[in-house]
């Protein structure tokens, strides 16, 4: 568990980067504002919640 806790703040770590550097690095390319960006990472936060969710039900019925 804590394995998979670390795994998915890696990926929410590299995401923010990258969402915040490549608008700096590109800005004719990447344009994105604080609102994109906010629902990027709450729809990320929600898949994490489902996939969890779905894992622990998988695992109750077996």
């Amino acid at each position: 568990m804590k394995i998979r806790l670390r795994n998915y703040l890696i990926c929410y770590v590299t995401i923010g980067i990258m969402a915040y550097t490549l608008p700096v690095l590109w800005p004719t390319v990447f344009s994105f504002n604080w609102s994109s960006l906010k629902r990027m990472f709450i729809g990320l936060l929600v898949a994490i919640v489902v996939i969890e969710v779905f894992e622990y039900i998988s695992t109750k019925r077996k």
